[in-house]
């Protein structure tokens, strides 16, 4: 059974066991999640914006993956 009591620890247990295939994208999800979390200036809330839509697709592509392996 796997454990993960962070937000870290559940994207680098993907990677680890394959399901996260473009690291780079998701360490940066991790990255602007943590910068989001006290965030109130305007400039960097839109670069943000504008990594979640890159972001957004690699969370797309991750779907099937999962589906499968719940149905495996």
């Amino acid at each position: 059974m796997l454990e993960c009591y962070s937000f870290k620890s559940v994207f680098l247990a993907g990677l680890q066991m394959g399901l996260l295939k473009n690291e780079k994208v998701f360490l940066s999800i991790l990255e602007y999640r943590n910068l989001t979390v006290h965030t109130y200036n305007e400039e960097q809330a839109e670069r943000v914006f504008t990594f979640i839509l890159q972001g957004n697709a690699a969370l797309g592509e991750l779907l099937p993956v999962l589906a499968k392996k719940l149905a495996d």
